[in-house]
């Protein structure tokens, strides 16, 4: 999975043909979760 940002210890991933909906895998220190996107009226939600 392709390094897309990194920011002290958090490393952002994205896997350009995954599931649905729109998201990012942050890891730190052997831990990983999923930051989901959603999209509403311009404004963006994001979904930890």
């Amino acid at each position: 999975m392709p390094k897309i940002f990194q920011y002290l210890s958090y490393v952002v991933r994205f896997y350009s043909n995954d599931h649905l909906p729109i998201h990012v895998h942050v890891a730190i220190q052997g831990r990983e979760t999923k930051v989901e996107f959603f999209i509403h009226d311009k404004d963006v939600i994001l979904f930890f």
